[in-house]
């Protein structure tokens, strides 16, 4: 796979990425591009990850990135984040993913604490739980929920007990969502 670490100004531009257990790995990255890539079929067991944005540990340090005009598809984890310092932004990607797929397609694992941010914006998800976000604050505007995501039975935005790995992380804090004019063709409520 990629990896930017500890580095200003990374980019990766028009790469396929596939079958790797990190496709593309973002370590205390100060800010990094990913743009018009192909990110498919990451599922190692218990990793899976298309890309990791992340610090230097689960609940330390950060990285700043900027995902877009980007397709994933089929891995255990389509864009997953941790760390405090951690910002990250995803806009106009689409996401699709076969029934097997379990895992959600943006997931903010709690280590983050309160102070994770995100903004997704202008996606299309399909076949997919598109998130689980379980810290951090963040903006979902003008993305689309197609009909298909009703084959899971959970909410499109779906805030989650902040654990991991069935252990409760105490410094997790998700606040201040905001959530506007997006398109859910699904039968699913927005947000949970």
């Amino acid at each position: 796979g990629i990896v930017f670490q500890m580095m200003k100004n990374g980019r990766a531009y028009r790469c396929e990425i596939r079958k790797l257990t990190y496709g593309i790995r973002l370590v205390n990255a100060e800010s990094a591009t990913i743009e018009q890539c192909y990110i498919r079929d990451h599922t190692t067991k218990g990793y899976g990850y298309g890309i990791c944005v992340l610090g230097d540990g689960m609940s330390s340090g950060g990285s700043t990135a900027v995902i877009r005009e980007s397709e994933f598809t089929g891995s255990r984890c389509n864009i997953a984040s941790n760390s405090p310092e951690t910002k990250f932004a995803v806009i106009g990607c689409r996401f699709r993913d076969d029934a097997d797929i379990t895992r959600s397609s943006i997931d903010a694992h709690p280590q983050g604490g309160g102070d994770l941010q995100y903004i997704v914006m202008d996606n299309i998800f399909e076949n997919t739980i598109p998130t689980t976000l379980r810290t951090g604050t963040g903006v979902f505007v003008r993305n689309t929920f197609r009909e298909s995501c009703s084959n899971f039975d959970v909410p499109l935005v779906r805030g989650r007990i902040p654990e991991h790995n069935h252990k409760f992380v105490p410094q997790a804090d998700l606040n201040n969502l905001y959530i506007s004019d997006n398109r859910n063709e699904s039968h699913n409520s927005l947000f949970g």
